[in-house]
């Protein structure tokens, strides 16, 4: 069967500086090849590098891959940043958040393929949006199945930003979400009415508190809700059958959430100094 993952532009323009950036080679496995169990960290600063200039200080974004006999996950590392010890302590975040999708499949990982790249959304001063896409399949399943998870990092705090910490969640954002514009991840797969069709089916007291429960994987996140930022919308990936792709994504813009958006946060701050450009 073929199953075709999460593929985007190779370069992209994202806001704050016309920053570009190189998406990393994707993969897909189906089966296990026989190696020996080896994990191992790989640094690959020139394979793919964003530059962000604020002022003088030059921020880098590198891309390092975790290796465990089949799982091979990309994700990045900032360097650069003029602040040492907050950069470290991003770091071992977005280390961490990449890395826990592994304990989803607990008591598999012997058995398991799992393959993730990531994608840099906004990289500014305030805050950095991930996307990270791929598959996974445990030997003997039925079928790969297409992942889909962010992270969202305040810079200046070293912390995660969650849908909750910068929009209020009522009915108004509800109907924006299901009005959202539907994102396409696979070429091959046009979804958009059909997906709409499975939103359809939960009330609105449903949606709100899987939003309030998003972009963490765990068990609490039980529609594997996750969120991501644009130069000018608020994407918001949900979970949906495997028939139709396993995840599908909406994009709302900013200027339809204004009554929706929560004061002080690193996002908007990001957000507010782009369009004021």
């Amino acid at each position: 069967m073929k199953i075709s993952i999460l593929l985007f532009l190779a370069f992209v323009l994202v806001a704050c500086g016309n920053i570009k950036y190189e998406q990393g080679p994707t993969f897909m496995s189906d089966k296990h090849n026989g190696k020996e169990p080896e994990k191992q960290y790989e640094n690959t600063t020139k394979d793919n590098k964003v530059n962000v200039e604020d002022g003088e200080k030059k921020i880098e974004i590198k891309k390092m891959v975790y290796t465990d006999r089949e799982i091979n996950i990309q994700y990045p590392e900032i360097v650069n940043s003029g602040d040492t010890e907050m950069e470290k302590k991003i770091n071992k975040l977005i280390e961490s958040e990449a890395l826990k999708i592994i304990d989803t499949f607990d008591g598999e990982v012997a058995n398991l393929a799992l393959d993730v790249v990531y994608t840099p959304m906004w990289i500014g001063e305030n805050f950095l949006s991930v996307i990270y896409g791929g598959t996974s399949y445990v030997n003997d399943g039925a079928h790969p199945t297409n992942i889909f998870f962010t992270t969202n990092i305040d810079i200046k705090k070293g912390e995660k930003i969650r849908l909750q910490d910068t929009i209020r969640i009522d009915d108004n954002f509800i109907e924006l979400f299901k009005t959202g514009k539907y994102v396409q991840f696979d070429s091959e797969l046009n979804v958009g009415a059909e997906s709409k069709d499975e939103i359809n089916i939960f009330t609105n007291e449903e949606l709100k508190n899987y939003f309030r429960n998003s972009d963490e994987i765990s068990d609490l996140n039980g529609a594997n809700v996750f969120t991501y930022y644009t130069e000018d919308s608020l994407g918001v990936s949900i979970e949906v059958p495997h028939v139709l792709g396993d995840h599908v994504e909406f994009e709302i813009n900013f200027r339809d959430l204004k009554q929706n958006i929560l004061p002080n946060s690193a996002v908007w701050n990001d957000i507010e100094a782009s369009f004021s450009q």
